[in-house]
């Protein structure tokens, strides 16, 4: 009988632990869609100021600076991020490949 009454209150535990979590979890959801919601915004707002022009190469024209500002440093990045070979580094940076490769050996 005591091992019936044990395993009720750990039962009773486990569910009160379960519901705790659930209210957490349901919080944190709540937030995390607000905060999808203000993305969400904030991007329609950016859209207003770019629209599709197939005069241009990029298929993109902005009235606002900034956001090309932000679009440079993108693509500058993005450019950084990439894999390069030793060569390509170097003719990048205008350095002497085969200096650096006799310095190596």
């Amino acid at each position: 009988m005591e091992e019936v009454r044990a395993a009720a209150v750990c039962t009773e535990d486990s569910l009160a632990s379960s519901r705790e979590m659930n209210k957490k979890l349901a919080k944190t959801l709540k937030y995390a869609i607000s905060q999808m919601q203000d993305i969400c915004k904030k991007l329609q707002e950016t859209a207003s100021f770019c629209y599709t022009d197939e005069d241009h190469a990029d298929g993109y024209r902005s009235e606002d600076s900034a956001v090309w500002a932000d679009v440079s440093l993108d693509e500058e990045l993005d450019t950084m991020s990439k894999a390069q070979t030793l060569g390509e580094h170097c003719v990048m940076y205008d350095l002497d490949f085969e200096e650096m490769w006799d310095r190596a050996m």
